[in-house]
């Protein structure tokens, strides 16, 4: 059957390995002028810096197979040491908020949860609704505070589909040791995070069987060297890929790009902005009207390598803080000059906030986050690079999910052979794992 991919982001090129493995023909189309996407990151100063902490997660077999191949011997494993924070208290080895520190509230957190078991499922209209659903009311509040920070934008004017880019579905709420046993039961299960010492894998065990680690990450080169390996692997494997062009057009079974070149398909697979396919398709644009685009500053910092702390990366839940998550992506990459490797800091905002505007009158203060973080010390260093990005995560606003259900059965009646992935999706892992299962269906 033959396919065209419209995007060579990340979406794109996984997309294309797995149709590879059902032996289709593939074409891509990339409106820039090399595949990646925002995995293509930017060079400075002697190092490839990636967009945000990215790293590979090693829970679903068939999706690391692929990643494999492309990468070949060019991986190796990273044993990531993480912790968070919440209300300035820290918890080594959760990113997620932890609850399990509020000593005055903890008894009236358990009775609320525990409540909750004998109640019939809520259906939660907002994200506020959501994690008061879910967590009991006093919980809830505070993870309110939590999802606020990392968002930038209040939860009671998100649909409670953005819990599906919280990464925090679970919580630490108790001990572990109490956890642990609560987790036997389904319910505090969906509920609870627990961190097993001993394994990392302990969960993922038929993962395990072909990677034995959790986490892996491009030997040299960032996860540019990743995109760059992708366009390789996929053009010596007879995919064709067309550079810097776009969709003029498109027809039952065929498309004119912007270039003029016209082009023939069974299916049609749209891994680009969605807001562009529905333009393209139906004439109108209603999809943006429920979707927040996270702007977010990204500051990165040249360090001494024996400065650094020893964390991979934290996330930083306290609401009187600028940063959400700092990483050591230059040194868990290997990328090391003269001593020397890079920090990332990730601070969500808003678009004419005071950070976004003047960035740069902030630098001491979030270098005091960083060694308050300990993810490095000493002094703020004298080569930095600040970047803007005015739209990271795609967020649904109260009365997304209708309108993108619409938009599916529209786009379905005028399009039978075309598949498009959820804007929503933003993990690396939850994109593969939804193109491997809707895909497996159509080759």
């Amino acid at each position: 059957m033959k396919w065209v991919i419209i995007g060579g982001g990340f979406k794109g090129i996984i997309t294309a390995v797995i149709l590879l493995k059902y032996n289709q023909q593939v074409t891509i189309i990339e409106s820039g002028a090399a595949l990646g996407g925002h995995l293509k990151g930017i060079k400075w100063n002697g190092y490839n810096l990636d967009l945000g902490c990215q790293i590979f997660d090693n829970s679903n077999s068939d999706i690391t197979r692929f990643l494999l191949d492309i990468l070949g011997s060019n991986v190796k494993p990273v044993d990531v040491f993480y912790a968070g924070i919440t209300n300035n208290y820290w918890s080594k080895n959760y990113t997620v908020p932890d609850l399990s520190h509020e000593e005055s509230l903890k008894a009236q957190i358990r009775d609320e949860i525990k409540s909750l078991k004998s109640l019939p499922l809520q259906e939660s209209e907002t994200l506020e609704e959501y994690l008061h659903h879910r967590f009991g009311k006093t919980a809830g509040e505070l993870l309110c505070k939590a999802a606020d920070k990392k968002l930038g934008i209040a939860p009671n004017l998100l649909s409670s589909q953005a819990r599906d880019v919280l990464f925090f579905d679970r919580v630490k709420v108790f001990d572990e040791d109490i956890s642990i046993n609560l987790k036997e039961d389904p319910f505090y299960d969906e509920r609870l995070a627990v961190f097993d010492h001993s394994d990392p894998m302990k969960y993922y065990s038929e993962a395990a069987k072909d990677y034995k680690y959790r986490n892996f990450y491009p030997k040299a080169g960032g996860m540019s060297s990743f995109s760059e390996q992708a366009e390789v692997f996929l053009i010596k494997n007879g995919v064709e890929i067309i550079y810097s062009d776009e969709v003029d057009s498109v027809l039952d079974n065929s498309l004119v790009t912007k270039k003029g070149l016209t082009l023939s398909f069974e299916r049609l697979v749209w891994s680009a902005d969605v807001a562009a396919l529905e333009n393209k398709l139906l004439a109108r644009d209603v999809i943006d009207d429920y979707v927040y685009s996270l702007p977010m500053v990204l500051i990165y910092f040249e360090v001494q390598v024996k400065n650094l702390g020893p964390y991979t990366y934290i996330h930083d839940h306290s609401t009187d803080t600028y940063i959400f998550r700092a990483s050591t992506a230059g040194f868990y990459s290997g990328q090391i000059v003269s001593g020397k490797t890079y920090i990332c800091c990730e601070i969500p905002t808003s678009l004419g906030s005071a950070i976004w505007d003047n960035p740069e009158l902030y630098l001491e203060s979030i270098w005091q986050e960083v060694c308050d973080l300990n993810v490095c010390s000493g002094e703020l260093p004298e080569t930095f690079k600040v970047l803007k990005a005015p739209k990271t995560f795609s967020l649904p606003l109260i009365g997304y999910s209708p309108v993108y259900e619409q938009l599916k059965i529209d786009l379905s009646n005028k399009m039978p052979n075309l598949f498009f992935i959820d804007p929503l999706k933003t993990s690396l892992t939850d994109i593969s794992d939804t193109i491997l299962k809707e895909l497996k269906y159509d080759c």
